[in-house]
């Protein structure tokens, strides 16, 4: 991640891993990126479409994921 993320326009000051702690599972890890908006998020997969490592690491992931279960939430900030 230290080596993709900065590729694809992501910085230390907006990201964070968290994992769960209550009322979430433990094996849970969850990468948090801030973003402007969802152009700035479309910019980003765009970019990190093009990342060799970032492919490379699609694959070797892929035997320990299983096919469906990944998704993606994306939150307002209200105030």
């Amino acid at each position: 991640m230290k080596e993709i993320a900065p590729q694809a326009g992501f910085t230390p000051d907006k990201m964070r891993l968290l994992t769960g702690s209550i009322g979430a599972l433990e094996s849970t890890i969850q990468a948090e990126h801030l973003i402007d908006d969802l152009a700035q998020l479309n910019q980003t997969w765009d970019q990190l479409a093009k990342i060799e490592a970032h492919k490379q690491w699609g694959k070797d992931l892929e035997p320990f994921v299983v096919s469906g279960t990944s998704r993606w939430e994306i939150y307002r900030v209200l105030s």
